[in-house]
């Protein structure tokens, strides 16, 4: 379908990750929760709802009664040896926690720009909150998003907007370099700021093509100030000209540590878009 607007907040996929999540997530889909607009800000979400249960706590027991044969001149039972409660395992044991979210396009593909906002409502260190793609016809592609303490190529860390590709041979911006270990390519780190409850639009775009292969461009936008920001441009081989529909995940990078301790964080994707035709409206929809 083209022409129909993207839908800012008609519907959400909330991702929560903390303990041992691991599993698959799905858009929202309860019948009791009809769509409702709401602003890009997010000043609307019918999607949360805080309950305070009150304080809980046990009863006391009831004092032990004697029994009937019981003899209260018998010398006492020596105590049971109290055997120690078993401790959780203190070692490294979770690392990569992550949740996923795939998008169908309705059998769609070979898009040369994709949209999609997120907003963050609980962030956590050392935590992505990322769109993932492959190309039409490879197994591979590149990824956009937001990190916290993001590793960026001039030693710092904190608050990053970050775009990769695969197997890339080239980049350009001031915060980009080559990357390794999880496959090797290109990346662009940007020192990026922001805000919990903000949304934010993520926005691969195919740029021009020349002698050494095809350029794609990565921008976000901040949707409060209305601020576009460009995070870099990446250079692939040429045939990569189109991009089959993404998923998003939400990981935690960090450390190795107990499925407890891994950092809850709450984000929101919007349903992604495809093929901008005119400012706000696109040739494909999720």
């Amino acid at each position: 379908m083209s022409g129909r607007k993207i839908p800012i907040a008609a519907w959400f996929l909330g991702a929560l990750l903390g303990g041992c999540a691991g599993a698959s997530a799905g858009p929202i889909d309860d019948p009791s929760m009809e769509p409702v607009p709401a602003s890009p800000t997010g000043t609307t979400d019918p999607y949360y709802d805080e309950v305070d249960a009150g304080p809980f706590s046990l009863p006391e027991p009831p004092p032990e009664e004697p029994t009937e044969n019981s003899n209260p001149e018998a010398p006492e039972e020596p105590a049971p040896e109290e055997k120690p409660e078993p401790k959780p395992p203190t070692g490294p044991q979770h690392t990569e926690a992550n949740i996923y979210a795939h998008w169908n396009f309705g059998g769609g593909d070979g898009f040369w720009n994709v949209d999609q906002l997120v907003r963050v409502d609980q962030k956590a260190k050392e935590t992505f909150f990322s769109q993932l793609w492959n190309w039409r016809g490879a197994s591979y592609g590149g990824y956009v998003g937001l990190q916290t303490d993001g590793i960026r190529f001039n030693g710092t860390r904190g608050d990053t907007a970050i775009f990769s590709l695969w197997n890339a041979n080239a980049a350009a911006g001031p915060s980009c370099g080559e990357f390794g270990g999880e496959g090797t390519g290109y990346s662009c780190r940007l020192a990026y700021p922001f805000v919990q409850g903000r949304f934010y639009r993520l926005r691969t775009w195919r740029g021009s093509k020349d002698g050494g292969g095809q350029w794609w461009m990565a921008y976000i936008r901040d949707e409060s100030t209305g601020t576009e920001t460009h995070i870099g441009s990446i250079r692939v081989a040429g045939s990569h000209r189109d991009m089959n529909p993404p998923s998003n995940f939400v990981e935690y990078f960090g450390t190795k540590v107990a499925c407890g301790s891994v950092p809850t964080s709450v984000a929101i994707f919007t349903p992604p878009a495809a093929n901008q035709t005119t400012p706000g409206a696109y040739a494909h929809y999720s």
